[in-house]
């Protein structure tokens, strides 16, 4: 019998302005799962790529509600909003309904998998109502039968505007080098302001954290100094998250305005950092008496960077609000991102998303 989940995702949650409690613990957690997760998807994935740690982590905390034994201590339970299908008939333990009703706002629904083309569309409609139509056709139905027993499905949607946007009028286009000797044209955004920076010589990168409007939300940036250095700032990524000497400096930025969209099999990079029984021998009695099998864990990340901010609809927009002019005396750094870099979205230090632009 199968158990398959899929985790839609746009791109970054939690953008409310009340407090969150979030630990300096979970953060460093998170963190070290992204990093782990992100090496994993480094060995198969090359060129771009955009994935959700965060809600890989959330869509298994969902699941680790009904693991007991050793698939339970793998996993860490910790809450997001998600939607539970299962096949007709199927009873569900109260339990499980309940903690996941109320801590992960997840509603549970039962559904006909045999009659599959029907109900993937049904499930597809939740997920593109949720993500502003972004992402679509999500589930496959061809993959669901009359063996499919349960689907979770964790939709976010994040819209974030720059704190300081980037003037449409100045957007050119620009040379990105996908090597040393190869470069294409892409749109390149451009502006001017004070920006936080980070420097590492030994690494050989450059790192800045834009804000977006919400002061809790940061776009962090990793740029190499070699066009094709990334790979190795990529080995010690673990430095990274340790950085804190950030200093605000006066920067001429040129950052491509780019969209990206993964769909990836997440199973062999869960499996390389640890989760395994989740796959093989799973114990998942917790949810359904009935035996289950984790059968696949899918995501699809769909990611927008444009001069109105990140996953922002596109419009006709004037000059952005730029930064305080420099001091006397004070120079610019110039700073261009026409090549390989990696980025992450943070919130309040949480890392939401990771990715790596390599070519459009």
């Amino acid at each position: 019998m199968m158990f398959s989940f899929v985790i839609p995702f746009l791109l970054v949650l939690c953008v409310c302005g009340e407090e969150t409690g979030i630990t300096k613990e979970f953060v460093l957690k998170n963190n070290d799962f992204g990093i782990r997760l992100y090496k994993a998807l480094s060995k198969e994935a090359k060129g771009n790529l955009v994935f959700s740690s965060h809600t890989t982590r959330l869509i298994l905390a969902l699941v680790s509600l009904g693991a007991s034994g050793q698939t339970a201590n793998q996993l860490k339970s910790i809450k997001t909003a998600s939607r539970v299908y299962l096949a007709e008939g199927l009873a569900v333990d109260p339990k499980f309904s309940k903690i996941a009703t109320e801590y992960f706002n997840s509603g549970i629904e039962n559904v006909d998998f045999k009659s599959s083309k029907k109900t993937a569309d049904y499930i597809n409609s939740w997920v593109e109502e949720r993500t502003n139509n972004k992402i679509k056709n999500l589930i496959d139905g061809k993959r669901l039968n009359e063996h499919t027993r349960l689907i979770l499905v964790n939709a976010l949607y994040f819209e974030g505007k720059w704190k300081n946007s980037f003037s449409v009028k100045d957007t050119k286009v620009a040379d990105f080098f996908v090597s040393k000797h190869e470069s294409v044209k892409i749109p390149m955004m451009e502006t001017t302001e004070h920006i936080l920076v980070f420097r590492n010589d030994e690494m050989k990168v450059t790192g800045l954290m834009l804000p977006y409007e919400n002061p809790k939300v940061m776009f962090c940036m990793f740029l190499p100094d070699e066009f094709d250095g990334l790979p190795q700032v990529e080995e010690k990524a673990e430095e990274l998250w340790k950085v804190r000497n950030f200093t605000k400096q006066y920067i001429k930025l040129y950052l491509p305005k780019f969209r990206l969209e993964s769909t990836l099999d997440m199973i062999p990079a869960l499996k390389d950092i640890g989760i395994e029984n989740l796959f093989s021998k799973t114990d998942l009695t917790g949810i359904t008496r009935e035996p289950v099998l984790v059968s696949s864990v899918n995501q699809k990340v769909y990611v927008e960077v444009n001069e109105h901010g990140t996953g922002a609809n596109s419009g006709t927009a004037g000059d952005g609000e730029k930064g305080v002019l420099p001091k006397p005396n004070e120079s610019v750094m110039v700073l261009k991102a026409d090549h390989a870099f990696g980025f992450t979205i943070l919130y309040e230090g949480v890392s939401l998303i990771v990715g790596r632009f390599a070519h459009l």
